[in-house]
C-alpha cells in the first residue's frame, strides 16, 4: 500500500469522526432547544395559573363605621364620590356583614347610606375591577373607625391622594399586604386622621412617589412613626409632611433621600412633643422653601443643620419661630444669598442666649419684621455681615429682646431699630 493511499484513509477517518461529533453536537443542541421550549411552556402555564388565581381572589376592603346617637337616621358618607364616581360605581359592590351570624347581605350601592340604629356596622366593598385611582376614596368619612385593605389589589393604582384624608375617627388600619409599587402621589394620604394612634407602613413601597405633601398632616394622636423603609429618592414635595403631629415623640427617618425635594415648608410644623431630630442625612441642595419648617417645635432643645445646603432657598419665614426650648442651634453653614423673607425667623426662641449669624448674606432680604421678637434671653447676637439696604419692613425686629443684649452689627438701620426697641 502506498503512502498516498494511507494518507487518504487517515483523512477519511478524520472526516468520519468529525461528522460523528457534529451529529452528536446537533443532537445535544436539539435536546437543549427542546428543554428550553418545555421550560418556556411551563413558565407560560405558571403565569396563566397565577393570573387565574389573581382573578379568582376577591378584591375587597373591609370598613367598620361607628354610628352614634347623632348619626342615627342621617345620610352617612361611606365612600367619596367626587373624584372617581364613575370608576367606583362601575367596579364596586356593597355588602353589610352581620358579625353575629357572619351573614353577608348585598346592599344597593350608594356612596352614602342611612343607618337606623346606633351600632358598629361592618361593610364589605367588593371590587369587580381593579381601580387605577384610589384618590379621595374614603375622604371625610368621619364615622369610619376601622379599615382592613390587606385584600385590596392596588397593583395598578398610581394616585392615592387624600385616600383616607378627613377620617377623623379612624383608629385602626391594616395595610399589611398593600402593593404600592406604582404609586406616584401620596399627597394628604392620612391627612387629619387625628384618632390614629399607630400605623405600620413597613411594607409600603414608595420608590416611585414624587409627592408626600401633608401625608401625615394632623395625625395628632400618633406618638411613634417608623419610616425606616421609606424610599424617598424621587420625592419633590415634603411640605407639611409631619405638620401638627403634636403627640409625636419618636420619628424614625434614617434612610430619607431628599436630593430631589424642592419644598420643605412646614415639614415639622407644630411637632410640639418631638424632643430630638436627626437630619444629618438630608440633602437640601434643591430646596427653595423652608418657611415654618420647625415652627412651634417647642420641645426641641437642639437643631443641628450643619449639613444643610441652602443656596436656593428664598423663604425662611418663621423657620424656627416658637422653638421655645431651643438652646443650641447650629446653622453656621447657611447660605442665605437668595433669601427674601426672614420675617419672625427666630421669634419666641426664648431659651436661646447666643446667636451667631455672621455668615448670613442678607442683600436680597426685604422682610425682617419680628425676626428676633420674643428672644428675651439673648445675651449675644452677631449680625456683623447683615446688609439691610433692600429691607422694607423691620417692624418689631427686636421686641422684648433685652436692652443689655450684646449686638455686633455694622448696619445703621439695624442699630437704630435696636435702639428704638
Amino acid at each position: 500500500m502506498g503512502i498516498c493511499d494511507s494518507s487518504k484513509k487517515e483523512v477519511k477517518a478524520k472526516e468520519k469522526e468529525q461528522k460523528k461529533k457534529q451529529v452528536k453536537k446537533e443532537k445535544k443542541e436539539e435536546v437543549k432547544e427542546t428543554k428550553k421550549e418545555e421550560v418556556k411552556e411551563e413558565k407560560k402555564e405558571e403565569v396563566k395559573e397565577e393570573k387565574k388565581e389573581e382573578e379568582e381572589e376577591e378584591n375587597y376592603i373591609l370598613a367598620t363605621y361607628s354610628i352614634k346617637g347623632e348619626d342615627v337616621g342621617e345620610i352617612i358618607q361611606i365612600l367619596n364620590s367626587d373624584e372617581n364616581e364613575a370608576e367606583i360605581k362601575n367596579s364596586c359592590e356593597l355588602y353589610m356583614i352581620d358579625n353575629k351570624t357572619n351573614k353577608t347581605d348585598k346592599l344597593e350601592f350608594n356612596f352614602r347610606n342611612q343607618f337606623e340604629k346606633e351600632d358598629n356596622y361592618e361593610m364589605k366593598l367588593l371590587f369587580k375591577k381593579n381601580l387605577s385611582n384610589s384618590s379621595y376614596l374614603f375622604y371625610n368619612c368621619s364615622t369610619l373607625i376601622k379599615l382592613n385593605i390587606s385584600n385590596f389589589k392596588m397593583n395598578y393604582i398610581t394616585n392615592m391622594n387624600s385616600m383616607f384624608s378627613g377620617c377623623t375617627s379612624l383608629q385602626e388600619i391594616n395595610l399589611s399586604n398593600v402593593i404600592t409599587d406604582s404609586v406616584t402621589n401620596m399627597n394628604s394620604l392620612f391627612n387629619d386622621c387625628s384618632s390614629l394612634k399607630e400605623i405600620n407602613l413597613s411594607k409600603f413601597n414608595t420608590k416611585n412617589v414624587t409627592d408626600m405633601n401633608s401625608i401625615f398632616n394632623n395625625c395628632s394622636s400618633l406618638s411613634d412613626l417608623d419610616l425606616s423603609t421609606f424610599n424617598t429618592e424621587k420625592v419633590e414635595d415634603m411640605s407639611s409632611m409631619f405638620s401638627d403631629c403634636s403627640s409625636l415623640t419618636t420619628l424614625k427617618i434614617p434612610n430619607f433621600k431628599t436630593q430631589n425635594v424642592t419644598d420643605m415648608s412646614s415639614m415639622f410644623y407644630k411637632c410640639s412633643s418631638l424632643k430630638t431630630i436627626n437630619l444629618s442625612m438630608f440633602n437640601t441642595e434643591k430646596v427653595t422653601n423652608m418657611k415654618n419648617m420647625f415652627y412651634k417645635c417647642s420641645s426641641l432643645h437642639e437643631i443641628n443643620l450643619s449639613n444643610f445646603k441652602t443656596q436656593k432657598v428664598t423663604n425662611m419665614k418663621c423657620m424656627f419661630s416658637d422653638c421655645s426650648s431651643l438652646n443650641n442651634l447650629v446653622i453656621g453653614n447657611f447660605n442665605t444669598e437668595n433669601v427674601t423673607d426672614m420675617c419672625s425667623m427666630f421669634s419666641n426662641c426664648s431659651n436661646l442666649n447666643k446667636l451667631d449669624l455672621s455668615n448670613f448674606n442678607t442683600q436680597k432680604v426685604n422682610i425682617m419684621n419680628g425676626m428676633f421678637s420674643g428672644c428675651n434671653n439673648l445675651d449675644e447676637l452677631n449680625l456683623s455681615s447683615f446688609n439691610c439696604d433692600n429691607v422694607s419692613d423691620m417692624r418689631n425686629m427686636f421686641t422684648n429682646v433685652k436692652n443689655d443684649c450684646k449686638l455686633t452689627c455694622n448696619d445703621s438701620k439695624i442699630i437704630q431699630e435696636m435702639e428704638n426697641n
